[in-house]
């Protein structure tokens, strides 16, 4: 039960930590490669006493690996966290950074019933909320949506135009086949 209760309570410091790593893109710029406190830092226009502080977080986390006073991507990073790659999942983690503006206010909505709208979504806002998406489609809802749509018979479809088409893409490349 302790257990459980440390989980919770160290939750939103994990996520504050894996947030701003990816949105410093430090997985992307360890990629596959050893770099110091410095390079890294160099990379990131950032203080090195505060990106070693950050390191050493994903390191405790089991994010990156530290080899010699050098820091390197675990396997987990290296699959889910870094850009281009077919299973990065950094910008639904961004997504639910933004969002969290909103989920910051939790107590002031249920206290008082203040209205739960964001102040202004950006158009950047809307790519990351579609790129985010995205992500998640490409960690295994669009083979589950595969397996379980018969679209035999189909002569026609329409895409409502509700995030990056990759459903669409994937549906229509099924159909023929």
């Amino acid at each position: 039960m302790k257990d459980t209760v440390f989980d919770l309570l160290v939750t939103p410091w994990k996520t504050s930590v894996l947030t701003t790593a990816v949105r410093l893109k430090i997985f992307t710029i360890l990629s596959d490669k050893l770099m110091s406190v410095e390079e890294i830092s160099s990379h990131c226009q950032s203080l090195p006493l505060f990106i070693k502080s950050l390191l050493d977080a994903c390191v405790s986390m089991g994010l990156i690996n530290l080899k010699s006073d050098k820091y390197l991507n675990s396997h987990f990073s290296r699959v889910y966290l870094i850009e281009g790659e077919a299973y990065y999942v950094g910008d639904f983690i961004q997504l639910l950074y933004n969002e969290s503006r909103q989920s910051n206010k939790l107590y002031e909505i249920v206290k008082n019933g203040e209205n739960f709208t964001d102040e202004q979504n950006t158009k950047e806002d809307h790519r990351t909320f579609i790129k985010g998406m995205n992500n998640l489609g490409m960690l295994g809802e669009v083979d589950a949506l595969l397996h379980s749509v018969d679209l035999s018979g189909c002569q026609l479809m329409v895409d409502a135009g509700g995030g990056s088409g990759l459903y669409s893409v994937v549906l229509y490349h099924c159909k023929e086949k």
